[in-house]
């Protein structure tokens, strides 16, 4: 017993929390677009495609860069020699303690045909991506506020829900219709 209540607090809890909502057809195309999958990784692609025209054009585009060394010798290197011939070793030091190096360099792209051809096909990508993107869209069901072709069309007064039942005749057919 002790085993069997928690997990009926759980059955119960999970029960109510995943309930089924009432949707219109306009709605649940519109959730159907937004979270389809292909739509989703079509949406990625235009994205990464964009992207890579952007990587390509900033190749050509004009570039600085920098660069700075500083360095502190704190103990500068010694050798030790006996130089008078004396007996006494003495110490001797040779470099600077401090030392610093700047760098400044300006680099622009004045014509390359291969950067051009780059950015044109980068451009081509970013188009086919995008009219991917759209084919996968409009490849579903029609757009929120558009007319459905008359076999498609599942409306309630359509599909009888909002008629009384009638009674049908022997051959099946419900009386006044012609078949």
């Amino acid at each position: 017993m002790i085993r069997i209540l928690p997990f009926a607090f759980a059955l119960a809890c999970s029960s109510s929390a995943f309930g089924q909502v009432a949707l219109s057809l306009d709605q649940a195309l519109d959730h159907a677009q937004k979270h389809n999958a292909q739509n989703k990784v079509r949406s990625l692609e235009q994205r990464a495609a964009e992207k890579v025209l952007w990587q390509n054009i900033a190749l050509g585009l004009p570039s600085v860069t920098t660069a700075g060394q500083y360095t502190d010798n704190i103990e500068l290197p010694a050798q030790f020699f006996d130089i008078n011939q004396d007996g006494v070793i003495d110490k001797l030091q040779f470099g600077t303690r401090y030392t610093s190096i700047g760098n400044l360099s300006v680099n622009q792209l004045v014509f390359d045909g291969s950067y051009i051809v780059a950015v044109l096909a980068t451009s081509v990508l970013r188009d086919q991506a995008a009219l991917n993107k759209e084919k996968n869209r409009n490849r579903g069901a029609p757009a929120s506020g558009t007319t459905l072709p008359p076999q498609c069309d599942f409306s309630r007064e359509r599909a009888g829900f909002d008629r009384e039942p009638q009674a049908s005749t022997s051959n099946g057919q419900p009386n006044g219709s012609n078949g």
